[in-house]
C-alpha cells in the first residue's frame, strides 16, 4: 500500500474466519513524513579581506525551511532556523540565505554547511582563503611630465581567484583595467 502524501494515517485490520463472524480489529497509526526535504544546496562567497566582512550566500532547494548549521572553519559556528534567519529570501522551493562573517586571520578555511531536518541532512563544503593584504607601489617618479607612462605594481597576499581592477583618476577616458589571476 502506497501512501500518497505526508501526514497521519490510521490502518485498521479486522480478522475473522468461517466459524465465527466475530472480528478482532487492530489499529495502527502511521506517520508519513517528507524525507526528500532538501534537494540541493550551494555556497557563494563575496568579498573576503581579513578583518572585513565576507558575505556568504546559501541557495537551498527544499520543500520546507530546514535547520542550517554553519561552521566557518575558523572556530566560529552558527545555527539558523525558520525563527532566527539572518536575512532570507523565499521563492517557491528556493530559500536564499545571506550571512556575514568576519575572518580575523589569514589562512584557508573549510566552510561546512549542514542543511537538515529530523530525518535527513545534506552537507555542502567550500574552501575559502581571504585576502590578507594588498599593497600598491610605484616604479615611477611621483611627478612626471605629460604625456608620460606610470609603472605600478599591486601585490596581493592570500586569497584565491583574485581579480584586479585598476582605476585611474584622469578625466579624459575610461582607464579601468581588470585582470584575473
Amino acid at each position: 500500500m502506497k501512501l500518497p502524501d505526508p501526514g497521519e494515517y490510521q490502518l485498521q485490520v479486522s480478522a475473522f474466519n468461517d466459524i465465527t463472524m466475530e472480528t478482532a480489529p487492530v489499529t495502527l497509526n502511521i506517520h508519513v513524513i517528507n524525507t526528500t526535504f532538501a534537494l540541493q544546496a550551494s555556497i557563494s562567497l563575496f568579498g573576503g579581506l581579513v578583518g572585513e566582512f565576507t558575505n556568504i550566500k546559501l541557495n537551498i532547494n527544499a520543500k520546507h525551511f530546514p535547520k542550517i548549521d554553519i561552521n566557518f572553519g575558523d572556530g566560529e559556528k552558527t545555527s539558523l532556523t525558520l525563527f532566527n534567519p539572518k536575512s532570507m529570501v523565499v521563492m517557491d522551493d528556493l530559500f536564499i540565505v545571506y550571512i556575514r562573517h568576519k575572518y580575523r586571520s589569514a589562512g584557508t578555511f573549510n566552510i561546512v554547511v549542514n542543511v537538515s531536518n529530523s530525518v535527513s541532512h545534506l552537507v555542502v563544503r567550500e574552501k575559502f582563503t581571504p585576502i590578507s593584504r594588498v599593497t600598491l607601489t610605484s616604479r615611477s617618479t611621483p611627478i612626471s611630465r605629460s604625456p608620460s607612462y606610470v609603472v605600478a605594481m599591486a601585490t596581493v597576499e592570500g586569497g584565491q581567484d583574485v581579480m584586479f581592477a585598476w582605476n585611474f583618476s584622469d578625466p579624459f577616458s575610461v582607464t579601468s583595467v581588470q585582470r584575473y589571476v
